[in-house]
């Protein structure tokens, strides 16, 4: 498989949702400029992912769309604020459940708009960065602007909050400000060495861009941190197969298997396995 259609898998956490958004290309116009540029050269273009299409937008149900209904005419009905964020809520999460990101993004702002707080900003950042994910085009960008601006309005009363800094670079990447974001997650490592999301972040760009030795450092020091991070291990693997250094692809691999629950995670380890015998 390709570099550029290298994805994460899909998870049951916005963290990997958000990592999700990464782009298959970054500033793919660019790329061979700035490869040359560093004086590297491009990951080959073989690395295996399971695969992630059941995180594609799906149908709801018709069962789920009576409940939809009701929560729909229910938010509109009611006056109440406290009973209309209820609603609101529900039926953010039930639009989150089959990847219908435009809908919830729209009642997660309602939301905002009818209790500001941090929290409730920093979700409805949340449900917009996953709308754009999921779109392309000026609504891409338009979901984007948004994430980002509830992003700011949490960093403007917290500047210290470092996952909302993260998320917020990711708005950038693979937009036309890639380096903004890329700028961001440096700063946070700055300040936090040991960062998780920063570290992962700046490892699968380095990843994406063919830059091995940087990707290398980057997910070497996320293990340190922690040792049980899945990802950091099967990218670590994938990265030292390519390398020649068999026993450390070997180590890591196995180390990311023994932490895995993900059938598809464990079929693509073990096919790399099987390999470097």
């Amino acid at each position: 498989m390709k570099l550029s259609q290298i994805v994460l898998i899909a998870g049951a956490t916005l963290f990997v949702i958000v990592l999700f958004s990464m782009p298959k290309v970054i500033v793919d116009n660019k790329k061979g400029s700035m490869l040359n540029e560093m004086g590297t050269q491009p990951l080959a273009e073989n690395i295996k992912i399971p695969d992630v299409s059941k995180i594609h937008k799906s149908e709801i149900p018709e069962k789920a769309k009576e409940k939809l209904n009701f929560l729909t005419n229910s938010y509109k009905e009611v006056s109440n604020n406290k009973k209309k964020i209820i609603f609101a809520d529900s039926l953010v999460a039930l639009y989150r459940t089959y990847y219908q990101y435009d809908s919830a993004a729209k009642y997660a702002e309602e939301i905002s708009l009818i209790e500001p707080n941090l929290k409730n900003w920093e979700k409805t950042g949340d449900v917009f960065s996953e709308a754009a994910n999921f779109s392309a085009g000026n609504k891409k960008e338009f979901y984007a602007d948004k994430a980002r601006a509830y992003y700011k309005f949490c960093l403007d009363k917290n500047p210290s909050h470092t996952d909302v800094k993260v998320k917020l670079a990711l708005t950038y990447i693979g937009g036309k400000n890639t380096m903004e974001g890329v700028v961001l997650l440096r700063e946070v490592v700055e300040k936090d060495p040991n960062n998780e999301k920063a570290l992962f972040n700046l490892g699968f760009l380095s990843l994406q861009m063919g830059w091995q030795d940087k990707a290398v450092a980057r997910f070497e020091q996320l293990i340190k941190v922690n040792p049980r991070h899945e990802m950091a291990h099967f990218y670590l693997g994938a990265l030292y197969k390519e390398a020649g250094e068999i026993e450390k692809a070997k180590k890591h691999f196995q180390h990311a298997l023994s932490i895995s629950t993900d059938p598809d995670m464990k079929k693509v380890i073990n096919e790399y396995l099987e390999e470097l015998k």
